[in-house]
């Protein structure tokens, strides 16, 4: 406490600021509690709780980018947190953290691509490693996105303007090491492991300067990856454009809906479901070659609300005030419906989580649409809708976060540490130490300053980089000829 601040205030006004800042910490095992008996009452698993490493004095988690394997948050004092999602014993730890821009800049989600973690801030885009966190490059645009920018294979998308998205390679100086060896470690591919050394992609070996798309008529709300070669988006006006980047070269195809999206698409094996403004809900299968074609269409009872959820062949589409009505992703028919408004979370398992107009959590059986259990969720009162994986996503705006999935995870299986076997006592077969040596080990003792027969026999590293630059084996590492240490394109900043 200050001195000077100490002495205008009181000794009990103290003692009760010194109460207070003892209690603060202890409020993140009050959100613990509350995330246990949320997955006790519920039947969920918690998999893990954690407060982001910010000042929650200073600054608000703003935005939860989520993966089947990471999970990205954003928060207001610049910065990107990822965490690791998935099998124990990794889920819930901080893998990297790393600042982007100013506490000031507007800021968008990140984007958690194949082999990127895209971050959007002040008018600059960031390519992270998504293992290692590595800052790759950083693109500065001239002003701010109008959606976040999107990972497509080889290419980053972003929806630069009204009516323009920009095309910007995601390697200008070729795929960074880590993920060199990650591909050398996934296929046996001798061709495409050379390949990616050289960084003689689609993106290294066509023109790698930003291009402009046109998005269409109508400005473009956000882009979204439908398959590793495919990206696509839905115009105000109605159009949905895809584009896919083919063997033989790429292809564009639009079809027009008559009405914009309501909300984020929904996308999963080629088939697209979005609930547009005039009242319809719709499918569209997408053939990267062939085009696009509407599965069904159907129109609602009343105009859909939010993001839509699927879990196996139920999709789910909120009404607002006027309810959930659960209809077949295959042939649109109706399942069920319930009268009770709700804003739609995530869904899994057989169930769907939602938001109630008073701020309730209620849990919903997706086989007839009950109510499962209607919860208070405390302190979590940040909705975070999760498209994409079967978890439930709890957080508080000063940046605590749960995980929770409908069954258990378990942590991977390891396998048990071999035992060496003792060694085989055998006399009479070394042979016996000179005497006129003084500095010969005896016969029944181990020489301390010998080389283990382990190093002796270990190969020596095939990686370059691992080898030191000089014969001082304390000094940094020559980066004269690493194609990775240096952006040759002038409107990138180095990493």
């Amino acid at each position: 406490m200050n001195l000077s601040f100490s002495k205008i205030l009181g000794p009990r006004t103290r003692l009760v600021a010194l109460m207070l800042a003892t209690i603060t910490p202890s409020a993140r095992g009050g959100d613990i509690c509350v995330a246990e008996r949320l997955a006790a009452a519920s039947g969920w698993h918690l998999n893990w709780v954690v407060q982001l490493p910010f000042d929650t004095d200073r600054t608000r988690l703003e935005s939860l980018s989520i993966s089947d394997s990471l999970v990205v948050a954003t928060t207001g004092d610049g910065r990107v947190h990822a965490y690791h999602e998935g099998s124990a014993p990794l889920a819930g730890t901080l893998s990297w953290s790393q600042r982007i821009g100013h506490a000031t800049d507007p800021g968008l989600p990140a984007d958690i691509g194949p082999s990127l973690v895209l971050a959007t801030r002040g008018g600059n885009v960031y390519g992270f490693d998504r293992a290692s966190g590595d800052r790759l490059w950083a693109d500065r645009l001239g002003r701010m996105p109008i959606a976040p920018a999107v990972e497509g294979d080889n290419w980053v998308y972003v929806p630069y303007g009204p009516l323009r998205i920009l095309r910007i390679t995601a390697y200008p100086t070729g795929r960074p090491l880590s993920m060199i060896r990650a591909a050398s470690q996934t296929t046996d591919d001798a061709a495409a492991i050379e390949a990616a050394k050289l960084g003689r992609s689609r993106a290294a070996l066509e023109e790698v300067q930003p291009l402009l798309i046109e998005a269409g008529t109508s400005r473009a709300k956000a882009i979204h990856r439908l398959a590793p070669f495919s990206v696509g988006w839905i115009g105000e006006d109605g159009m949905l454009v895809t584009l896919n980047d083919l063997d033989n070269g790429w292809r564009r195809h639009e079809l027009r809906l008559g009405s914009q999206a309501s909300g984020d698409l929904v996308h999963r094996d080629g088939a697209i479901w979005m609930a547009l403004s005039s009242g319809d809900l719709i499918r569209v299968d997408s053939d990267p070659s062939a085009g696009l074609t509407v599965g069904w269409r159907v129109a609602l009872p009343k105009l859909p609300s939010g993001a839509l959820m699927i879990d196996g062949d139920t999709l789910l589409v909120s009404l607002g005030t006027w309810g959930i009505e659960a209809r077949s992703a295959t042939t649109g028919d109706l399942l069920w419906s319930r009268d009770q408004p709700a804003q739609l979370l995530a869904a899994g398992g057989g169930t769907a989580w939602c938001f109630d107009p008073v701020g309730r959590l209620v849990l919903i059986d997706l086989a007839d649409g009950r109510s499962l259990a209607t919860l208070q969720p405390g302190r979590f009162q940040m909705p975070i809708t999760n498209t994409v994986t079967d978890r439930l996503y709890l957080a508080t705006h000063n940046g605590v976060v749960a995980s929770l999935a409908p069954t258990a995870i378990t942590a991977e299986e390891v396998p048990a540490p071999q035992q060496p076997e003792p060694a085989a006592v055998v006399d009479n077969i070394d042979p016996q130490p000179d005497d006129d040596d003084p500095f010969k080990a005896p016969a029944d003792q181990d020489d301390p300053f010998a080389t283990p027969p382990s190093e002796m026999d270990a190969p020596r590293s095939e990686d370059p980089s691992s080898e030191p630059a000089s014969d001082d084996p304390f000094g940094p590492a020559s980066s004269e000829d690493d194609p990775f240490t240096s952006l040759p394109r002038s409107h990138r900043s180095p990493a």
